[in-house]
């Protein structure tokens, strides 16, 4: 006897690799839920919607993770052994390696955010 369901089966249908809809979904949530929790008014003017949260926090000056922000003293493991290295690899000085990776944060913006949110906190009081 033939089966009720006729056509194609739902096993045969094509499959679009290139677009992960459910990733897409959960980063616009993400995006819209991280908006909608802004209550300061200077915020919600400098956020950028195109750029994410972590680059909008550091352009505004802000934290994203007080975690790096304060680190924790890295613990020695005791049960290791000291090595003898022959010579070291030179990658330049520290001036050098910091003019080579570019700043996005911008100095006056950061200033204009702090400001305004010290004003805010004045009011409060």
């Amino acid at each position: 006897m033939r089966s009720v369901k006729h056509g194609r089966r739902k096993c045969r249908r094509r499959i679009n690799y290139s677009k992960n809809s459910a990733a897409a979904k959960k980063k616009a949530m993400k995006r819209r839920k991280a908006m909608g929790g802004i209550t300061c008014k200077q915020m919600r003017i400098a956020w950028d919607k195109n750029a994410t949260i972590k680059q909008n926090m550091k352009a505004m000056g802000l934290a994203y993770d007080s975690n790096k922000l304060f680190p924790l003293g890295q613990s020695i493991n005791k049960h290791c052994e000291e090595m003898e290295i022959d010579e070291l690899k030179s990658y330049g000085s520290v001036k050098s390696q910091m003019l080579k990776t570019k700043s996005t944060v911008n100095e006056p913006k950061i200033l204009e955010v702090i400001a305004a949110l010290e004003k805010e906190a004045e009011e409060e009081k």
